[in-house]
């Protein structure tokens, strides 16, 4: 899902190869893991973009295995 502002763009997608503990990630700035959830655990992990013309961040979402990228809310 891709969502477009007057200053922000926000994508927000599926990510099938992050494994929690893994240095063959993607990099990310920040991590979000709120459950504790383990590598050996069912999870989902959702891949957060936000760019700007100065500014871009990346955010994953460690979350349960049942979320869906089209079921979030982006409050501005």
């Amino acid at each position: 899902m891709i969502i477009k502002g007057d200053k922000y763009i926000v994508e927000i997608e599926i990510d099938e190869t992050y494994t929690v503990d893994s240095m063959d990630n993607k990099k990310y700035d920040y991590v979000f893991n709120t459950e504790g959830y383990k590598h050996s655990d069912f999870y989902k992990a959702l891949s957060v973009s936000v760019s700007s013309e100065n500014e871009e961040y990346s955010i994953v979402l460690v979350g349960d295995y049942f979320s869906y990228d089209v079921d979030n809310v982006i409050l501005a």
